[in-house]
């Protein structure tokens, strides 16, 4: 199955084609660095980072477009004010997306941001036009969050990731490596729950049978008792009707006939 290029790294691989077209031409190289901070398609840029051309520009006269461009790879807009000698000056359309970027980066510190902090960290003194930009920020799917007017902050639930840079991998190693373990000791505590839940699970099911078979065992007897009892209730009442029918019996043969010659002797 062929797999579609993002939107990111089409726009990548024809700014690196065209990089590569002026080669020779450190001044084209830098505007196409402009291009590339301007594109809204682009929010990393470590890539062009390591591209031969654009490292020729890291000392000489063009070095500020590759600090520029380090910058908005690794860097936020506070760093931008303190370094603004380093740099070069920033489109309206680059200002945006530095502070954008940002935001990204204070995202990940921290999940509430509150506009005094916002405010200072992307030089703006208007809570309106810090409110515009981080709703420019959601509708372009850079972040996904809700704006708490009342309480002045913005609650972070998701961000788009930043370039790491290489002096970060170890850290970003280590922090993923203490996740696995905790993940491992969950998952040990997890099995360990599992196995005493079905431990009790046999022992209850062990503990039904029992009463079960106890309480089939008493059905059995009462049954049992039920049947003798009618038995012997059979033969009381045979007893007690043969004893009738005796005593019937017996009456029967102490009366004598009468006769007619009796009869006129008594008359």
């Amino acid at each position: 199955m062929e797999v579609t290029p993002s939107i990111q790294q089409t726009t990548y691989d024809q700014f690196h084609k065209l990089i590569k077209e002026h080669s020779a031409n450190k001044q084209e190289i830098a505007n196409s660095i402009i291009q590339i901070l301007e594109n809204t398609s682009l929010n990393t840029f470590s890539e062009f980072l390591q591209i031969p051309e654009i490292i020729e520009l890291k000392t000489g006269e063009y070095e500020k477009y590759y600090n520029t461009l380090n910058l908005f790879a690794f860097g936020t807009y506070r760093q931008y004010l303190e370094n603004k000698e380093k740099l070069i000056a920033l489109t309206p359309v680059m200002d945006k997306k530095l502070k954008h970027l940002t935001i990204l980066t204070l995202a990940t510190q921290r999940k509430t941001l509150p506009y005094d902090d916002l405010m200072s960290e992307l030089d703006i003194k208007n809570v309106r036009h810090l409110e515009d930009l981080i709703i420019e920020a959601i509708y372009a799917e850079l972040i996904n969050g809700k704006l708490d007017q009342k309480n002045r902050h913005l609650e972070i639930d998701y961000a788009v990731a930043r370039d790491i840079q290489t002096e970060n991998i170890q850290e970003i190693a280590n922090i993923l490596s203490d996740w696995l373990k905790s993940c491992e000791s969950c998952l040990n505590c997890l099995q360990e729950q599992i196995e005493s839940a079905n431990s009790e699970k046999g022992k209850r099911l062990k503990h039904k049978d029992r009463l079960e078979e106890q309480l089939a065992e008493v059905k059995k007897n009462i049954k049992k008792q039920s049947q003798q009892q009618n038995y012997d209730d059979q033969d009381d009442v045979k007893l007690y009707h043969e004893g009738i029918e005796k005593n019937l019996n017996k009456e029967r043969r102490g009366k004598k006939p009468s006769t007619s010659k009796n009869w006129f002797k008594n008359f």
